[in-house]
């Protein structure tokens, strides 16, 4: 799984950056709702020192730079492809490395901030990975994360129309392997987070998308959606993705407004 996903990722590093600039599909938009709270967190706190574990083609950490100019940038991925555009890409001192997610090459308490977007739902083992960034977090700092909603009722109807595919596929000979976003159940990171001896303290719910058909005008569908729903209890069963905010469990903060 993880030779795939570093393939995968590697042919995808020179387009991957114009899914933030020009988003033309509803999972295009989606990673650019994942940065655009991010940014919107981390300009509430102090920043010296981030991590973006799954960096990707570095987008998040060129806009972290061009807001904390003096902090210590530091950026990890599978792909090296990927670390190739991410370097090209920054405009600040980043300090990039090919690296597990799980196998960090960084001392303990390391960052203030940690952030994972569009990367959970890819790990082969996900407990290691929630461990690994207890390790290198310092005790009060913020880990920002996302992963697909498993609760959501339309992710669900199209997982199983892609098992369907996929069967038909098979019989036909016609099946090629692909990584598949593992979803998780908001039990399922609650779990996670507090074994790591992390908190999570907010839950932001965004994109939607059709279940066994796509929605017209996705991208508009899913402001529109989003907009209208916002975090409502409702929001947890539509959704397709979830942005979460987590701390360590003996830090107390007060609740950020949404």
């Amino acid at each position: 799984m993880t030779n795939l996903v570093g393939r995968q990722f590697d042919r995808l590093a020179a387009q991957y950056s114009t899914k933030y600039d020009r988003p033309r599909t509803a999972f295009d938009y989606e990673k650019l709702r994942r940065r655009e709270i991010l940014l919107r967190e981390v300009d509430q706190l102090s920043v010296h020192s981030a991590l973006d574990i799954g960096c990707g083609s570095g987008q998040a950490l060129r806009s972290l730079g061009e807001r904390f100019a003096d902090a210590r940038l530091c950026g990890v991925d599978l792909s090296a492809s990927m670390l190739r555009t991410s370097q090209a890409a920054q405009t600040n001192q980043v300090s990039l490395a090919q690296s597990l997610a799980d196998r960090l090459p960084f001392a303990d308490h390391s960052f203030d901030l940690v952030f994972a977007l569009g990367l959970v739902d890819y790990l082969k083992d996900p407990a290691a990975f929630f461990q690994e960034v207890a390790r290198v977090l310092q005790p009060q700092g913020t880990f920002v994360f996302t992963f697909p909603n498993h609760d959501s009722i339309s992710r669900r109807l199209r997982n199983a129309r892609r098992a369907a595919e996929q069967h038909c596929a098979r019989l036909l000979n016609r099946h090629r392997p692909k990584t598949v976003a593992q979803a998780l159940s908001g039990s399922q990171t609650d779990r996670l987070a507090r074994t790591a001896g992390l908190e999570i303290n907010q839950r932001f719910y965004i994109t939607y998308r059709g279940g066994l058909a796509d929605l017209p005008c996705p991208i508009l569908a899913s402001r529109s959606l989003e907009r209208w729903i916002g975090q409502h209890r409702l929001a947890r069963h539509l959704a397709w993705s979830c942005v979460c905010v987590a701390r360590p469990a003996q830090t107390i903060y007060p609740r950020l407004a949404a």
